[in-house]
């Protein structure tokens, strides 16, 4: 069995990580030509923390491995 694809979401104000949007944002990678078809694993940054170690954009506390199938 083969390992899937990885692409690396980075969250931002334009764009803040949701998890039920990460499908939509795959779909858009593929469209570009950027992703594969099939399964795709996306890792999560949250790179602009608070001092409270929260997302500056989304509020997530970690970063994420989300799997896209």
């Amino acid at each position: 069995m083969t390992e899937p694809a990885r692409l690396r979401y980075i969250c931002h104000a334009g764009e803040p990580y949701d998890r039920f949007a990460l499908a939509d944002w795959v779909a858009q990678q593929r469209a570009a030509g950027i992703a594969p078809d099939g399964p795709v694993t996306v890792t999560v940054e949250h790179p602009d923390r608070e001092a409270d170690g929260n997302c500056r954009w989304c509020g997530d506390s970690r970063n994420d491995e989300v799997r896209i199938d």
